[in-house]
């Protein structure tokens, strides 16, 4: 057995401890059962028997004691490793000197408890009794103790110690890996730090478990000691449960937790991956600004200035830096939160020119203004702060239209409520460009991974899948999380770190999943056949949902119009009852649902644009006040109805692509470009037949067509 590695000073010691569990005492004295304590005297023995005992034994009688002992995998992996730690018996004989104190540091949750019930159970001579209450020692009885320390890595321990130290019996004390002493009390007590898990520990454990012939070949299928190391208590109970050394070898090199390492250099455009329409507009412009540089392009035919829209999160600001380093120009970053913080309107005011001058006096540069729909609009209606607000907007004219005059600054700006802004800055010459900001697909979400971390696609490509539906924002925080994870446990960031932070781990329902992939590939047929215009993207998200991704070419203007886009909007919840049975509740919502576009847009038609039953009259009212006219309320019933039968008539003549192009977006989570385009075919229009006639005059509407 383990006399086969002659190079391991620490064999002897472990299969003593094996041996002597086996032998001396099969039955472990067990700290909670006081009744298993023998108070009858016996001469002192030895920690260790003497070497030449060890060596007589046959290799079948330690196997054999292996398995009496009934370890499971982790503890014959401790109990290796401990032995790894001390190595001899002078060491093992040093920790029950009168009054001695010890510290075991290295181990880590489970192994904890772990690792001080293997030491009381194999390491302890019979004589010595732990932790045994005072009345209950003998005279010839030794105590020791294995304590668990608990103290918290912010408050200390010294609490903890007090207890302790009341007595002078010896003391073992395993501190968590987490938990950091006081300086003191490193400098003045001996220390072990339990010996990791290597190859030679796990060969020794193999051998012990399984009894093979040859060890060589084992070795080389192990991976190396520090791979080795990051195997979690679960990887190597599974592992152990194989029928044979060789596979149990096989199991532990493949659950290998694999690592990344995080980059250090900014992303540039060039890393982020993806063609959406911010990040195609972002290289154009950092093209051009270069071919100024080289003088290939005259500073008036450059694209200046964009203006970046879109929900919150969506990562507005990553793309702006990552022009930034992509044009290796000088990148100013700048906020009216950052400007409002210097203080009343003319410290704000100097704030704000200084931020515009340091980007005029250091071409090339970007000078990013974030947020910066909080410039207001001198069309609000809010009399509060109005003097105010529009001097800000005027200083902001100024400033913008010196900097149009700067050969070598592009500004970019970004903001969640573009109508917020006030006109005047929004108009061309200010800001030149406006390009919708929206979530990243998953290219843009890889090329974001990339940013941070040096690893193979195969590693982060599956990441980048689950991650479909997160905004930049949710990434960039469960990147962050996932870090923060690996610092607190002292080890590399791992592949699992970012799968558990994007919460891929969790259970997606199936049903859920196919549900929502119904809902949205319902959306694109319906757009796509009726010749709305072309479908980009379509993705489900991580809670359950989706989003499409339209690019409408079509002119809303007759009611045919206004009644093929109600058909699109209603289209998802038309394939759900297709090919479901019943809809779910993921067409309606909040305001932004697809049940609620199509309501307020039948409202519009009966109120508003004078061409339903309010005819030329033009209704102020809110939407919820109209609809208690029950003519009105009646005709917006009838009509969502009606078009959604009509949806699900198209979605019936194209059921077989419904299924199975819901079925790839379920298994893929996102489809789009060129692959989405083939598989939904050119966008055609098709002519328009009403299935029922809206009256235009105010008369009672007929019986209503039932959705069978």
């Amino acid at each position: 057995m383990l006399q086969t590695l002659p190079s391991l000073p620490w064999a002897a010691l472990a299969l003593h401890a094996l041996s002597r569990r086996a032998e001396l005492d099969p039955t472990p004295v067990d700290e909670f059962d006081m009744t298993a304590v023998d108070d009858t005297p016996k001469p002192p023995r030895a920690i260790a028997a003497p070497l030449a005992t060890v060596e007589e034994k046959q290799p079948s009688s330690l196997w054999d004691a292996c398995q009496v002992s009934s370890l499971a995998p982790l503890e014959l992996s401790l109990l290796l490793r401990l032995a790894a730690t001390f190595e001899t018996t002078d060491c093992i004989d040093a920790l029950f000197a009168k009054g001695a104190v010890t510290f075991l540091t290295g181990a880590s949750g489970i192994e904890m408890e772990a690792a001080a019930k293997v030491f009381r159970q194999f390491f302890l001579p019979r004589d010595f009794v732990p932790e045994v209450k005072a009345s209950m020692k003998t005279e010839k009885a030794i105590a020791f103790s294995v304590h668990v320390l608990r103290g918290h890595p912010r408050s200390g321990v010294v609490g903890e110690f007090d207890d302790l130290l009341r007595d002078g019996e010896p003391l073992l004390i395993v501190v968590p890996s987490e938990l950091s002493l006081p300086d003191g009390m490193q400098r003045a007590l001996p220390s072990f730090r339990l010996a990791p898990l290597s190859r030679d520990v796990v060969l020794a454990q193999l051998q012990l478990t399984y009894a093979p012939s040859s060890l060589a070949e084992l070795r080389q299928r192990l991976p190396e000691d520090a791979e080795i190391a990051k195997l979690t208590a679960t990887a190597l109970a599974l592992a152990f449960r194989a029928s044979n050394a060789e596979d149990a070898a096989r199991r532990l090199a493949t659950a290998v937790p694999q690592t990344i390492t995080p980059t250090k250099t900014p992303p540039t455009l060039d890393d982020i991956s993806g063609e959406g329409e911010a990040l195609l507009a972002a290289r154009r412009m950092v093209s051009d600004l270069r071919l100024w540089k080289a003088g290939e392009v005259a500073w008036a035919d450059v694209t200046r200035s964009m203006l970046l829209f879109g929900p919150p999160g969506t990562g507005k600001t990553y793309i702006a830096r990552a022009m930034g380093q992509s044009a290796e120009a000088k990148f100013v970053f700048a906020s009216f939160a950052a400007w409002q913080a210097a203080g009343h309107l003319g410290q704000m005011l100097e704030a704000m020119r200084t931020s515009f001058q340091e980007a005029r006096t250091t071409t090339p540069s970007i000078l990013f203004i974030d947020e910066i729909d909080a410039v207001g609009s001198r069309a609000d209606n809010d009399q509060h702060s109005r003097n105010y607000r529009r001097q800000v907007i005027n200083g902001v004219l100024e400033e913008i239209d010196k900097t149009a005059q700067t050969e070598g600054v592009l500004l970019i700006g970004a903001t969640n409520d573009r109508d917020a802004i006030d006109p005047a800055v929004l108009r061309p010459g200010r800001f030149d460009l406006h390009v919708p900001v929206t979530h990243p697909d998953r290219k843009l979400l890889l090329g974001i991974l990339r940013s941070h971390f040096d690893a193979p696609n195969d590693q982060l490509s599956p990441i980048a899948r689950d991650a479909v539906g997160m905004s930049a924002a949710d990434l960039d925080a469960a990147i962050r999380s996932a870090k923060s994870v690996a610092r607190a446990e002292g080890r590399r960031l791992e592949v699992a770190d970012l799968k558990r932070g994007i919460g891929a781990t969790q259970h997606v329902d199936p049903q859920a999943l196919w549900r929502a992939a119904l809902h949205e590939i319902g959306h694109a047929i319906v757009f796509t056949r009726l010749g709305l215009g072309m479908i980009r993207r379509v993705c489900l998200t991580q809670k359950g949902g989706g989003e499409i991704f339209p690019l409408t070419t079509a002119t809303l203007q007759t009611p045919a119009d206004f009644e093929d886009e109600l058909t699109f909007l209603l289209a998802g919840r038309a394939a759900e009852k297709l090919e479901l049975g019943a809809a779910g509740a993921g067409a309606g919502g909040d305001e932004r649902s697809d049940l609620a576009l199509a309501t307020r847009r039948c409202i519009d038609i009966e109120t508003r644009f004078g061409l339903g039953y309010h005819e030329l009259v033009w209704q102020d009212a809110p939407d919820a006040t109209l609809l208690q006219n029950p003519h009105v309320y009646e005709r917006v019933s009838d009509r969502l109805a009606t078009l959604q039968i009509r949806a699900m008539r198209i979605l019936q003549e194209h059921r077989r692509l419904l299924q199975d192009a819901a079925r790839r977006l379920a298994e893929e989570r996102e489809i789009g470009g060129e692959t989405l385009a083939q598989l939904l075919g050119p966008p055609r229009a098709r002519p328009f037949v009403s299935l029922r006639t809206f009256p235009t005059k105010k008369r009672p509407i007929a019986q209503k067509e039932v959705d069978r």
